[in-house]
């Protein structure tokens, strides 16, 4: 097979984009936990908590599926514990998704400009490239279905297709909600064989996640908050009392009040997943999943994805399903308000690459270069000036912690030291990561922990917020790490005498050190 010369050069410019620079953006809290995990499984066998090569994992707000942390242990194995270990399999599965792209793109159209178009667009996508530098499900899962995809209208050999369903189970749990109805949407009731296979795998991946004594819970509160109180809970009550009082079963209730307002709110909330804004490139500008400024980038490109959804409507062709992917990948959000989960729309963007390309088709050549030059620099200029990318996500993606989590870890070899809780949402793998910490010293006794935080690292304990401070005794030496909630605690009983302070990305103090103060 002999590749297209400006394909490999498009493949080059997405690693290269994809790796440099290496250290942005910083890591959340929980993809630290990742990191640090795929540390400990590399070195040990064990997750961060000590459990032996566990098939689910614990994150801040849900588990956390096998595959993202066991590549990420792959590449620590590989290079070491460093910002290249941990993404580089992510880096390489991102450059691989273009490369899968312009596979599909030569099914539903031979042309050079179509198929090279659509693996530049997924190439230079501001949101793949971002989540490509970052240990994350998304970017994994978003490949495996375009993979899948790709299998599915070749008419590859079910074993190969069931190789890569599985993964798909074993990267999320969104995939248990997506496989069946992508299955028969890209086939078209055609081999009946791939559905019966991907039920099949699905129904497995659920008795597999159901034998976690947790994961009830789990899929209620994070993916059917239909089945929980959303509004005010004494409000609810009140108005089923009223039918309670009438003699209506208590099912009737349940359903006419809440749940059915529930179900029409569900709906808007799903609707609003199809903002063309979205789609043609500016998905979040908080710094947790996107850059944040992206305005030609945005303005430009949504006019042919508007154009390219026209031309699906009107042409007779077998691309109209290719709208169908945006509507099949963000359905959850019905069930699920008010959660508002970005990350589904991330799984269409190689379709939408799709749809944009086939526009460019009807466009003057001219029309495309120009595109093209304006969207570019902007993408560049964002990429390589980090730092006002660093300053917006300053709390959600705080790259200023990693100097004060070695101060902390320095001082806790000699003192007892103590750290707010608050300083950043769940520091505890922050200090993990970011210093020599031995995974050993934080091992747990926990058997399926669900939301749980360390308050315990090795040497260094967090201060929650209902925490007492008093005044040292003679021998007593303790260190804190006081946020600004703490320190305004403080000082309502003595004067504390601050060593040192640490400020955020932003010039803004953060931490203050204090030498005098104790907890009771």
């Amino acid at each position: 097979m002999q590749l297209d010369k400006l394909l490999i050069l498009i493949l080059l410019i997405a690693f290269l984009v994809r790796i440099f620079p290496l250290g942005f953006p910083s890591f959340t809290s929980d993809e630290a936990r990742v990191a640090f995990r795929g540390y400990s499984l590399a070195t040990s066998g064990k997750d961060e908590l000590g459990r032996s090569f566990p098939l689910f994992f614990n994150s801040s707000t849900d588990y956390q599926f096998p595959l993202v942390s066991y590549l990420t242990a792959a590449g620590e194995l590989v290079f070491g514990k460093n910002d290249l270990g941990v993404r580089i399999p992510f880096i390489l599965i991102s450059t691989l998704l273009v490369f899968v792209t312009y596979k599909i793109a030569e099914f539903f159209n031979n042309n050079r400009l179509f198929k090279l178009s659509s693996a530049f667009l997924v190439a230079s996508n501001p949101v793949l490239i971002f989540l490509s530098k970052i240990p994350n499900e998304i970017i994994v899962l978003t490949t495996l279905f375009a993979w899948l995809f790709l299998l599915l209208v070749k008419q590859q050999k079910l074993m190969i297709i069931a190789v890569v369903m599985i993964l798909t189970v074993l990267t999320s749990k969104l995939s248990l909600f997506f496989l069946i109805p992508f299955t028969y949407l890209t086939l078209f009731k055609q081999k009946k064989q791939a559905v019966i296979l991907a039920m099949i795998i699905v129904a497995l991946g659920l008795i597999l996640f159901f034998s976690n004594e947790q994961a009830r819970r789990s899929f209620i509160e994070n993916n059917f908050s239909l089945f929980s109180d959303v509004t005010v809970k004494n409000g609810i009550d009140k108005l089923r009392g009223y039918g309670y009082e009438a003699g209506w079963p208590k099912f009737i209730d349940f359903v006419l009040f809440n749940k059915l307002h529930y179900l029409s709110i569900g709906l808007l909330h799903w609707l609003s997943y199809f903002s063309p804004v979205l789609y043609s490139g500016q998905l979040d500008p908080s710094g947790l999943l996107n850059y944040f400024s992206l305005g030609a980038w945005t303005k430009i490109l949504i006019i042919p994805f508007l154009l390219g959804l026209l031309h699906l409507i009107r042409a007779k062709t077998n691309a109209k399903f290719l709208i169908g992917y945006a509507v099949l990948f963000t359905f959850p959000a019905l069930f699920n308000y008010p959660k508002l989960d970005l990350t589904l729309i991330i799984l269409s963007m190689p379709f939408i690459a799709l749809v944009m390309s086939f526009s460019l088709l009807k466009l003057n050549r001219l029309a495309v270069i120009l595109i093209f030059c304006i969207v570019i620099p902007e993408l560049f200029l964002n990429i390589y000036d980090v730092v006002p990318q660093e300053k917006n996500s300053v709390d959600l993606r705080p790259n200023w912690v990693s100097g004060l989590v070695t101060n902390i870890d320095q001082t806790a070899k000699s003192e007892t030291t103590l750290v707010s809780d608050d300083i950043v949402s769940d520091i505890g793998p922050l200090i993990e990561w970011y210093t020599n910490f031995n995974p050993q010293d934080g091992f747990e006794q926990l058997k399926s922990p669900y939301k749980f935080t360390q308050y315990q690292i090795g040497k260094v304990r967090l201060l929650g917020a209902q925490q007492i401070f008093t005044t040292c005794g003679i021998e007593e030496k303790i260190i804190i790490y006081a946020s600004p909630r703490d320190l305004k605690k403080i000082k309502r009983d003595f004067k504390p005498i601050i060593d040192s302070t640490y400020s955020d990305s932003n010039n803004k103090i953060r931490v203050y050190k204090i030498t005098n103060t104790c907890i009771r």
